[in-house]
C-alpha cells in the first residue's frame, strides 16, 4: 500500500511540475508508465513472497496495474503524433529528397 501511495504522489506531482509542451508531455507519460510497470512487477513480487494477498486479489493488482500502465502508454502515442504533426516531418524530407535529386542531376550534367 505504501508503494501505491508514494507512485501516486510521484505522479500527480510530475504532472504538475512538466512544462506544456508536447514533447514533454509524451516523456512524462512515457516515464509514468514505465515507473507504473516497475512498481506493478516490484509489488506482485513482494506480496506473492510475503503472502500478504492471496488468489484473485493479487491478481486484481496485477490487472489494475497493467491498466493504468496501458492508459499512460497510449497517452504517450497521443502526444507522440501530435508532435509528428506539429513538426511536419513528411514536408521536411520530402524537400531534402527533392533538394539531393536536384543536386544529383546537375552534379551529371557538369
Amino acid at each position: 500500500m505504501l508503494l501505491i501511495v508514494i507512485s501516486s504522489y510521484w505522479i500527480w506531482k510530475t504532472k504538475r511540475s512538466f512544462a506544456e509542451s508536447n514533447l514533454n508531455k509524451f516523456f512524462k507519460w512515457l516515464s509514468t508508465g514505465v515507473f507504473l510497470l516497475a512498481v506493478n512487477l516490484v509489488m506482485h513480487f513482494l506480496l506473492e513472497v510475503t503472502g500478504f494477498v492471496k488468489g484473485e486479489l493479487l491478481d486484481y493488482f496485477f490487472y489494475f496495474f497493467i491498466i493504468l500502465s496501458a492508459f499512460c502508454f497510449a497517452r504517450a502515442s497521443m502526444y507522440l503524433e501530435e508532435l509528428y504533426k506539429e513538426s511536419d516531418f513528411m514536408s521536411l524530407v520530402k524537400e531534402k529528397m527533392q533538394n539531393q535529386t536536384e543536386e544529383f542531376f546537375e552534379d551529371g550534367k557538369e
